[in-house]
C-alpha cells in the first residue's frame, strides 16, 4: 500500500514561510505540525522556522541555513533552501496547500492505523475477541484525540473561567459614541462581532462610519477604514467637517472663510495623534482588507475597529461565483478576519430601492442586496432611515437583529451639512454653529 504525499505542496508551504513571513501565521492557522510532513528535511525546515517566527527573529533562507547549523547538510544544503523560495508560484498558496500537508499526513495515520488494526485482527483467537476489539478501539482514540480533543476546555473549566468573567466589569464593548445606539448594542460593537449598517443611497451609512470613527479614535483607539467607495481624502473631508463644525460644502468646493479656516485649526489640533487610518485601494479583497488589518494588530497602537464601506464591492476571490452566494462568502469572512483579531467588523451595506414603495418606506433586512447569507453570517445589523419630510434634521437607526442584546429604533440627530450624527440630547445641549 502506497503513502499519500504531495512533495510539491510541501515545498510551497516552507517557501512560503521562507519568502514572505506575513503568510507563517496564517500557514500555522490550519494546524500544521512538523509530523505533518512527509520528507523528514521539510520537517527539519519547518520546525527550524516555526522557532524562529515564535523568537521574533527572521526566517529567511539564509536565517534558516544559519539557524540549522550542521543539520543544514540534511535538508541539501543552502542551495536547497533557496530554490524553495525560488521556485515557489506564489506564497499566497502557503495557507492552501498547508491545509493539503495537514489533510494528506491524516489520511497516512489512518492507512498506518488501518494496517495495525488488520494485523490486531488477524493476529486474534476467537476468545479474545472483546478483549482486541477494545484495544482497537484504544488505538483508535488515540490516534484521534490529540486533532480533535487536545486543547479543549472541560465544561467545569469554561463555568469558572466565566464566573472569573462575571466578577469584572464588561469593558469588551467598544463604544460607539452614540449613546442611545450603544444602549441598544449592550455597551457598543463587540470584539468578533460583524455588524452590518445598511441603507439606501444617500442615507447616511458613510456618515455614520465616519462619524463612529472619529468617536473611537477621539478616545485614544485605532481604527482601520477599508474605503472602497470614497477617497482617502473624501473621507477626511467627512471626518474634518464633523469635528471642526465646518460646512461639508464648503469643504468640498475649498471654499472655506476666516472662521472655517480657525475651526479647522483648532480640529487638526485635537486630531493630532488619532490612530485612524484609510486604505483607499479600489477592489480590495478580504484577503487585501484582512492582511493590512493584521499588520496594524501587529503594530504599537493595534487595532480596535475594522470598518468596511461597504460591503458588496469587496472582490471575491472567485469571480465565476454566483454573486450572493460570494457575497455571502465575503461576509462570512470578513466576519472570520474579526474573531481572529479579536476586533468588531462594522462593514457598511447597500439596501434596494424596494422599500421606498412601502407606506413608511422603511428598510428591513430582506431589503439588503444579496442579503440571505449576509442575515445569517451577521451578529448584529443596523438598518439606517431617514423621513426628512416629517423628521427633519433626525435619523433612525434601527437594530433589526442583535445577537446578543435587544432590538429596536433608535432616533439620532442629523446633520449633513457638518456629516455629524449625534445623540439627540447631546445635540441639543451643544452650541449651534454655522
Amino acid at each position: 500500500m502506497s503513502e499519500r504525499y504531495d512533495a510539491d505542496a510541501e515545498r510551497v508551504v516552507l517557501g512560503s514561510m521562507l519568502d514572505t513571513p506575513k503568510f507563517v501565521d496564517d500557514i500555522l492557522a490550519t494546524g500544521i505540525t512538523g509530523e505533518d510532513f512527509y520528507q523528514p528535511a521539510h520537517e527539519l525546515i519547518f520546525d527550524a522556522v516555526t522557532r524562529a517566527n515564535a523568537a521574533g527573529e527572521p526566517h529567511t533562507f539564509v536565517d534558516i541555513a544559519q539557524r540549522l547549523g550542521a543539520d543544514v547538510k540534511r535538508v541539501g544544503g543552502g542551495p536547497y533552501l533557496h530554490d524553495l523560495v525560488r521556485g515557489l508560484p506564489t506564497a499566497a498558496n502557503g495557507p492552501f496547500q498547508a491545509r493539503q500537508v495537514v489533510a494528506l499526513a491524516r489520511l497516512r495515520r489512518a492507512q498506518e492505523l488501518a494496517v495495525r488494526l488488520q494485523d490486531a485482527a488477524t493476529k486474534a483467537n476467537v476468545e479474545d475477541a472483546d478483549e482486541v476489539i477494545e484495544t482497537m478501539r484504544g488505538m483508535f482514540d488515540e490516534r484521534t484525540a490529540s486533532r480533535t480533543t487536545k486543547g479543549l476546555p472541560s465544561l467545569d473549566e469554561l463555568m469558572l473561567r466565566a464566573m472569573e468573567r462575571w466578577e469584572t466589569p464588561d469593558t469588551s464593548a467598544l463604544a460607539t459614541g452614540l449613546t442611545d445606539l450603544d444602549s441598544t448594542l449592550n455597551g457598543g460593537l463587540r470584539p468578533g462581532h460583524l455588524a452590518i449598517f445598511a441603507a439606501r443611497p444617500a442615507v447616511g451609512k458613510s456618515v455614520a462610519a465616519t462619524v463612529i470613527a472619529a468617536n473611537i479614535a477621539r478616545k485614544g483607539k485605532s481604527v482601520l477604514i477599508a474605503s472602497l467607495e470614497m477617497s482617502a481624502d473624501e473621507v477626511m473631508d467627512r471626518v474634518a467637517a464633523n469635528v471642526g463644525g465646518v460646512d461639508l460644502g464648503r469643504v468640498t468646493r475649498h471654499e472655506l472663510n476666516e472662521l472655517d479656516w480657525r475651526r479647522m485649526a483648532s480640529a487638526h489640533g485635537a486630531m493630532r495623534g488619532w490612530n485612524l487610518r484609510v486604505d483607499d485601494r479600489p477592489q480590495m479583497t478580504v484577503q487585501q482588507i484582512r492582511s493590512r488589518a493584521r499588520d496594524l494588530s501587529r503594530s504599537p497602537a493595534g487595532l480596535d475597529l475594522l470598518i468596511v464601506d461597504y460591503l458588496q464591492i469587496v472582490r471575491a476571490a472567485d469571480r465565476a461565483e454566483q454573486r450572493h452566494i460570494a457575497v455571502g462568502r465575503i461576509a462570512e469572512d470578513l466576519r472570520a478576519v474579526g474573531k481572529e483579531l479579536q476586533v468588531p467588523v462594522m462593514a457598511l451595506a447597500q439596501i434596494n430601492r424596494a422599500a421606498m414603495a412601502r407606506a413608511d418606506a422603511r428598510p428591513t433586512m430582506a431589503d439588503i442586496r444579496e442579503s440571505g447569507a449576509i442575515e445569517a453570517h451577521a451578529d448584529e445589523i443596523v438598518l439606517l432611515h431617514r423621513d426628512d419630510e416629517n423628521s427633519p434634521g433626525e435619523i433612525e437607526f434601527n437594530v433589526e437583529k442583535n445577537r446578543h442584546g435587544r432590538t429596536g429604533r433608535v432616533a439620532l440627530a442629523w446633520a449633513p451639512h457638518h456629516s455629524r450624527i449625534a445623540s439627540i440630547a447631546r445635540w441639543q445641549d451643544e452650541p449651534r454653529t454655522a
